[in-house]
């Protein structure tokens, strides 16, 4: 099941009610970066190791970021598709 959140405030929100297998977050969002929300997340026990596919049309983080996939904007999305079955795990190999 998919869940969207608007805002880095929102996402925020959310995530502290779900155990996502994945997070799809844009670095450019409203309230809050991609890059603080991933380090917020990270202090919820449930989100300490979920990966995470960051996606931006031009910042890109200063740092690496443990967990983390970055994707530049345009993408194509059989190469998004690609990545978020090897992040799930569900194309035979490993992280």
């Amino acid at each position: 099941m998919a869940h969207v959140a608007y805002n880095g405030g929102e996402g925020l929100e959310r995530a502290q009610k779900l155990k996502a297998d994945l997070l799809i977050i844009d670095i450019m969002m409203p309230d809050m970066s991609g890059v603080d929300l991933i380090q917020r997340l990270r202090s919820f026990p449930q989100h300490g190791a979920t990966p995470v596919i960051l996606i931006s049309a031009g910042a890109r983080p200063q740092r690496p970021l443990p967990e983390v996939t970055f994707v530049a904007k345009p993408f194509d999305m059989n190469e998004m598709l690609e990545m978020v079955a090897h992040s799930l795990h569900l194309d035979g190999g490993s992280q």
